[in-house]
């Protein structure tokens, strides 16, 4: 098999007027064309309205361009989801992608909801919330934070790598998908300072911390 290696599809080869009037249709069991087509309908939309249906990388999702962004907003008023034959589709746009970002490093004490705050920066927080284990039908929660985003497709190479705090804790920010960032490297992979290609570990962070606050 050949394969040929491309850069990322943006600037020149996306279609702006287009993306903006596109939509996923998503069941965790599997959908097809005929199923948008029936969603759309659902939505009070008509075969007229449909420009194109495409298969997405999965049976999962399909994806669907409207006529206009009138159809969209038609679409979109009808909700995040809605029931076709029994079977609940989520609907999402295509110029607009939900994402799960995970916060590791922070203290113990550190209030999760503020995290909203922080990132209402970055896009719309849909969501934010304490990751947790299972342990003897108990959950506990761990140091990791969730924060579920909206944010616009062509942004998404925007969002942190590292939260430095002027106290001078750091908290490290992933995403499935990305490589984390070593301390000391910029987004782009290259190392700086001292860095020498290693991931600031949470006990230096710890140590970082209150050596700060107790100067």
């Amino acid at each position: 098999m050949i394969e040929v290696n491309l850069p990322a599809s943006d600037g020149d080869a996306i279609v702006p007027e287009v993306l903006e009037r596109s939509v996923r249709i998503f069941n965790q069991k599997g959908t097809s064309e005929f199923d948008a087509v029936r969603a759309m309908m659902k939505a009070g939309l008509g075969p007229e309205d449909i420009k194109r249906v495409s298969n997405g990388l999965s049976n999962q999702t399909v994806e669907v361009v409207l006529k206009n962004k009138i159809c969209l907003t038609k679409h979109m008023a009808v909700g995040s989801s809605l029931s076709v034959g029994g079977r609940s589709f989520e609907l999402s746009t295509l110029n607009k992608k939900n994402i799960m970002l995970k916060i590791h490093w922070l203290p113990v004490f550190f209030d999760t909801g503020k995290l909203g705050q922080i990132f209402s920066n970055f896009g719309r927080v849909l969501k934010v919330r304490d990751e947790h284990f299972t342990y003897d039908g108990y959950q506990i929660a761990t140091g990791v934070r969730r924060v579920l985003l909206e944010v616009e497709a062509e942004k998404m190479r925007y969002k942190p790598h590292l939260l430095n705090f002027k106290c001078g804790a750091r908290a490290l920010v992933t995403l499935y998908g990305r490589p984390p960032c070593a301390y000391g490297a910029t987004p782009s992979g290259k190392f700086g300072g001292s860095a020498r290609g290693s991931l600031l570990s949470p006990g230096n962070l710890f140590q970082m911390y209150w050596q700060r606050m107790l100067l």
